[in-house]
């Protein structure tokens, strides 16, 4: 799968996706840290890359709608913790291959994922 991660996700997620032979990109290798979210949102989209990232406002389908863009993953975690955020994705690629949630909204927190796919 494709993939995009957000700026606010390290290069410990990107190890831990490249090794499970995804193609991984990140915003801050297209020097769009900082950019506005429907920029990064719309590199990932003309990329067909899912985006993964810790900013809940890609979880708002009113805004991302699930189907109008290769799939977000939202990873929710009660600290900002590098540890609880590589548990909260390995719980969910334990549980999905990412290729099933192309076009999805997925919040992936600990123990729980929630999935919106396209109508």
């Amino acid at each position: 799968m494709r993939v995009k991660l957000d700026e606010n996700l390290g290069q410990r997620l990107r190890r831990l996706l490249t090794e499970q032979g995804h193609d991984v990109d990140t915003v801050v290798d297209e020097g769009l840290g900082g950019a506005d979210d429907d920029v990064v949102a719309a590199a990932a989209t003309s990329e067909e890359r899912m985006l993964l990232t810790l900013d809940l406002d890609f979880a708002d389908i009113a805004r991302f709608a699930p189907g109008s863009h290769p799939g977000m993953v939202v990873i929710r975690v009660p600290a900002l913790r590098p540890s609880l955020v590589t548990v909260a994705l390995t719980g969910l690629l334990a549980r999905h291959r990412l290729e099933e949630l192309a076009g999805c909204t997925v919040i992936a927190q600990l123990g729980t994922v929630r999935i919106r796919r396209p109508s």
